[in-house]
């Protein structure tokens, strides 16, 4: 169990880091899960990730009082919106795609929004 929780923090890593760059992957929730992973895998890379300048403000602000700063609840969600404006501009989607994805993006959205603002990530 070990390994696959090791792999399985590298991976949703790698996908957190992806989202820095694609605003269609959201890094926070990533970060989250990789941390999870880590601290039933490894204490090096659990402690290496919550010392990052990138990741680690945002893991003390979740494993504190589970907020999300304001800055990063706002870039989110308008990333968010871009996705789905840019995907259902230029793709060419099956309605019930874009009702599915619209709905998850809208609760993605609710529920980030709904999470307490913590204080400002400096970077």
């Amino acid at each position: 169990m070990r390994l696959f929780f090791l792999l399985a923090g590298h991976a949703f890593l790698v996908l957190a880091i992806l989202g820095v760059f694609l605003p269609i992957l959201p890094t926070t929730p990533f970060v989250i899960v990789a941390s999870a992973c880590y601290m039933r895998s490894s204490e090096r890379f659990h402690a290496m990730l919550h010392e990052s300048k990138w990741f680690g403000p945002m893991l003390e602000n979740w494993e504190r009082d589970r907020s999300i700063s304001l800055r990063s609840k706002i870039v989110a969600v308008v990333m968010i919106g871009a996705s789905l404006i840019i995907s259902f501009a230029f793709f060419s989607i099956p309605l019930f795609a874009m009702i599915s994805v619209t709905i998850a993006c809208g609760a993605t959205s609710l529920y980030i929004l709904t999470r307490p603002s913590g204080p400002p990530i400096h970077s």
